[in-house]
């Protein structure tokens, strides 16, 4: 990056530094033969007045003695011609060189009309100009140079921050996240990079935090049904035993699996989900039929335990575009997470409604509610509050929920309400007429 700065410079400088010296050069030429021109022109007048007041007489004879008189006076190099109407040549002096500036005025004198002719020789301008062209290209080149080296260093001095931030990044191992690049308050670009580049090393942090611990609550979540399963059979082999003691082993063996499949279900669904992968195509879902369906779902549940549940919907005929099972599963562990911990003779209410451009859908349980400190954690894959919502659960199911509202560009959240908590869904939605199959 360097040598691309140096060299772009030294594009750069010498086309700059090329114009000037043209440019140079041309006012400097234009300003010599505009002296040139200015001096014949007041040698010619000049000219006219000596002929005017020395003439001895009015005949052309008289004209020309005193042009050739004039002609003795005039620096060395320049030549007079007089010239008559006709063009015939009165008077001109002997020529000097052939490489001369002319100007020619007419001029009246003792009543003839004449031209006068008066040349400069150019020696002196051509000399002078000679000595700015050998200047400009001998000192062009040295300036080039030292422009180069200096923009060179210049540019190693404004790209040392760089290499700093560069060591500082490789040193930097996924083992130890807690290092950052020191960044100079230099309130320029590189200053604004190593901001950026921390505030990644802090997010990168987190997710390698979070997936350290996502894989040793995994690990730990399966090793205690692996151990039951084993330990188990290990206990029906050791010895000869009954046709009931192995049904009761195989009973226990099953439910096992059984836990241990759910578990590894949810695993596989946040993977997808972790890897964009919705499932099925994207379609228009009318939120309050959904709702009412997860409802319709879960009623036998909550009737065993007691749980009285209603729906309202306040914004009839609104849709969502997203998969339709993924958010029948959302609503389904909303309302899941709400039975679970609302106790009987309780009940869990179900709320439709929008907030701006989103739907919002809103679950009201009458648990014993959320303490403060774990409500910023609540979404946290494998968190299991301790207290009254205390589950057997392996606490994924408010993580999936959050991984499908993500993935809709939705929010979710939880609110302490009066008795027990309020989760709620704002999906970006519109209002759509229903077709008649589906009213």
């Amino acid at each position: 990056m360097r040598m691309r700065l140096a060299a772009w410079c030294l594009l750069v400088l010498g086309v700059g530094m090329a114009l000037f010296a043209i440019a140079i050069f041309v006012a400097v030429r234009s300003e010599l033969m505009e002296g040139v021109h200015e001096s014949l022109i007041a040698r010619i007048r000049s000219c006219e007045l000596f002929l005017e007041q020395e003439s001895l007489g009015t005949d052309l004879d008289a004209i020309r003695e005193e042009a050739r008189e004039y002609s003795t006076g005039l620096p060395a190099g320049h030549r007079l011609v007089v010239r008559t109407p006709d063009g015939a040549v009165l008077f001109a002096s002997p020529a000097v060189t052939a490489d001369v500036y002319e100007i020619s005025e007419h001029i009246r004198v003792r009543g003839h009309e004449l031209t006068i002719a008066m040349d400069a020789p150019l020696d002196q301008v051509h000399e002078t100009l000679g000595v700015l062209r050998s200047a400009l290209m001998v000192r062009l080149p040295l300036m080039l140079a030292v422009a180069i080296v200096g923009g060179a260093a210049i540019a190693k001095r404004a790209l040392r921050p760089v290499d700093e931030m560069t060591a500082d990044a490789q040193a930097i191992g996924m083992n130890d996240l807690s290092r950052r690049l020191v960044v100079r308050p230099t309130g320029d670009e590189l200053e604004r990079l190593g901001i950026a580049w921390n505030k990644m090393l802090d997010r990168l942090a987190v997710s390698v935090q979070q997936m350290k611990r996502f894989t040793t609550d995994a690990a730990h979540e399966l090793r205690t049904p692996i151990s039951i399963i084993r330990s188990t059979a290990e206990l029906a082999l050791r010895k000869d035993r009954d046709a009931a003691s192995y049904r009761a082993a195989l009973s226990g063996i099953q439910e096992e699996t059984v836990h241990l499949t759910r578990l590894v279900e949810e695993l596989m669904c946040l993977a997808r989900y972790d890897a964009g992968a919705p499932g099925a195509d994207r379609e228009d879902v009318f939120v309050d039929e959904a709702v009412r369906s997860a409802c319709d779902a879960v009623k036998p549940l909550a009737e065993e335990r007691g749980v009285r549940l209603r729906a309202q919907i306040d914004e009839p005929g609104w849709s969502v575009q997203m998969d339709r099972m993924a958010f029948r599963r959302l609503l389904l562990i909303l309302l899941d997470n709400a039975l679970k911990f609302t106790p009987a003779n309780s009940a869990v209410h179900v709320r439709v409604g929008r907030k701006n451009d989103c739907a919002r859908i809103e679950v009201h349980d009458q648990g014993g509610g959320i303490a403060e400190e774990h409500l910023n954690h609540i979404f946290e894959r494998f968190y299991r509050a301790d207290g009254a919502r205390t589950s057997p659960g392996f606490g994924l199911g408010l993580s999936i929920a959050k991984a499908i509202v993500d993935m809709n560009n939705g929010v979710i959240g939880v609110e302490a309400i009066d008795k027990g908590s309020c989760f709620f869904v704002e999906i970006p939605g519109s209002v759509i007429a229903k077709s008649p199959v589906n009213a």
